[in-house]
């Protein structure tokens, strides 16, 4: 008699945009499309000889893909679902603003985004995140090879690549709305703050310790909500 088989449990939308790029570390692996993907693209038996840093870095890479995917899903059903476009205010606006009015707004507009990137990169959160994940990356292999040294190594970059993602994204976010894209990024480098914090704490590392202290309550100023922020997958019940 064939036994009935168990259901794959459903994927999580999005559930990659708020973790911390570890798969090998989370329970919700299962449900996320980034870990299915990276099973296919990297066997876990090379996966598990690499470098920490590297891991992560693959991790990351395929989040990227996934997220490309997800967005041209969503524009292509938007398109589908956006009324016809008005030919005749196309017209108008060609008229009052002369040909090209249209790709120079574009260009204009990419412009300015440029120059919130790069105005970000000067941010004296970004510049903290950046030079701890600097000093960690350089320093932690000189330290023993330990389970603890992994996790400093893993959540180095994490630190530096959310408070970026969260000062980007704050221009747009409501400072008012926990659930913003900001402090979902805030909330995600103060998780892995704490970690590389006890991690080093464990190693006798009291100069990163404090330069943690330091950057957590940096962080926690700029986005004070942050720790509201819910992450599904994470800080909800997972259902089937």
């Amino acid at each position: 008699m064939t036994q009935p088989t168990t259901p794959a449990p459903a994927m999580i939308f999005g559930l990659h945009y708020f973790c911390d790029h570890r798969c090998w570390r989370c329970s919700a692996s299962a449900r996320c499309e980034v870990s299915a993907l990276l099973s296919r693209q990297v066997s876990p038996r090379i996966l598990a000889t690499m470098p920490p840093g590297a891991r992560v870095a693959s991790v990351l890479a395929a989040s990227l893909d996934v997220t490309m995917q997800e967005a041209m899903t969503m524009a292509a059903a938007e398109a589908d679902a956006a009324p016809a476009p008005d030919a005749s205010a196309a017209r108008q606006f060609a008229a009052m603003n002369g040909p090209g009015a249209a790709d120079t707004a574009t260009a204009a507009a990419a412009t300015m985004r440029g120059r919130d990137l790069f105005r970000a990169e000067s941010d004296p959160l970004v510049q903290a995140g950046a030079d701890y994940a600097r000093t960690a990356m350089a320093f932690a292999p000189t330290l023993p090879p330990s389970d603890t040294r992994d996790r400093i190594e893993e959540t180095a970059c994490t630190v530096a690549s959310k408070l970026f993602r969260a000062v980007t994204s704050g221009d747009d976010s409501n400072p008012a709305d926990a659930q913003s894209d900001a402090n979902g990024s805030a909330k995600v480098a103060l998780l892995v703050i704490a970690e590389s914090r006890e991690a080093w704490a464990a190693l006798g590392g009291t100069a990163f310790v404090k330069a943690l202290d330091a950057l957590a309550v940096e962080v926690r100023v700029r986005f004070p909500l942050a720790l509201q922020f819910v992450r599904p997958g994470f800080d909800t019940t997972l259902v089937q």
